[in-house]
């Protein structure tokens, strides 16, 4: 029965390096996938980085324009005061 015993080792042996290919082609699937998962991540946190950019320097300038807009209003403002007497009686 040697002939036997080597027949179902090789089965056997057949059956593990199928199973380990099968193993390696999912974990080569899966790399694949991770890579391209990575590659979208790496463009949409370019993206994302950009708009944040173009939204610091929108805050920036429309921080400065809210400056000078309440600066004007606290002029004319205190031109409205100083024309009319404080008493209210005028």
């Amino acid at each position: 029965m040697a002939g036997g015993d080597r027949s179902k080792e090789m089965s056997r042996l057949e059956a593990a390096t199928t199973r380990l290919n099968r193993a390696i082609e999912r974990l080569e699937q899966t790399l694949q996938q991770r890579a391209r998962y990575l590659e979208t991540a790496s463009t949409e946190r370019g993206q994302l980085e950009a708009a944040l950019e173009a939204t610091r320097r929108d805050y920036a300038l429309l921080s400065d324009r809210a400056d000078t807009v309440a600066a004007r209003l606290d002029a004319a403002i205190g031109r409205l005061r100083a024309s009319f007497p404080a008493d209210g009686h005028g």
